[in-house]
Order: structure tokens, then C-alpha cells, then sequence
């Protein structure tokens, strides 16, 4: 158990801190998407920059929620390019 004063080790820091508290602190909109480019989280500034809730975005597609997202092709570009895509899975012979 800690006392008033006492550091927190790694991984008692880790236990009290979530991934959404991190996302919070992050002063710039911020969204964590899934492969399909659905939100799965998204930060205060990021429900700001949008005029959205909680509700209203997590599950759906980035490109729905924000007018300056929707007509974004630069940004649909960029995703595209660091999103991995399922490669065709092809059977080969054993040697």
C-alpha cells in the first residue's frame, strides 16, 4: 500500500492510470480508430472540434462525424497508407 508522499512504482502507475486518461491530457483532437477507420475512443478537444458526444461517436466511421473529415481526401490518403490491409492469403506447397 503507498503512503501520503510515496511514488507510485511502473506498474501501480499503470494500474491507476487508463489509456483514456492519457488520450484526455492530449490538448489536440485526438481519436484512436480501429482498421476500419471507426472511432474506438476520442479525446474532449476531438468531441469539441466536431460538435459530438461520447455517444454519438464512438462506433462510428471517422469520415461521418466531422464536415472538415468528410471532404478530406489528403487525410483519406494518409490513411490509407498507414492502415495495413489484409493481404490474400495464398496456400503454398511444402518443400
Amino acid at each position: 500500500m503507498r503512503r501520503d508522499g510515496e511514488a507510485l512504482d511502473g506498474s501501480a502507475f499503470m494500474d491507476a492510470v487508463t489509456v483514456k486518461d492519457i488520450v484526455d491530457t492530449v490538448r489536440t483532437r485526438f481519436a484512436v480508430l480501429d482498421l476500419d477507420l471507426t472511432v474506438v475512443s476520442a479525446n474532449r478537444a476531438f468531441y469539441r472540434a466536431c460538435h459530438v458526444g461520447l455517444d454519438d461517436t464512438v462506433g462510428r466511421q471517422l469520415f461521418d462525424l466531422c464536415d472538415e473529415q468528410r471532404d478530406n481526401p489528403e487525410l483519406r490518403r494518409l490513411l490509407d497508407t498507414v492502415v495495413p490491409r489484409p493481404e490474400p492469403w495464398r496456400r503454398s506447397e511444402p518443400r
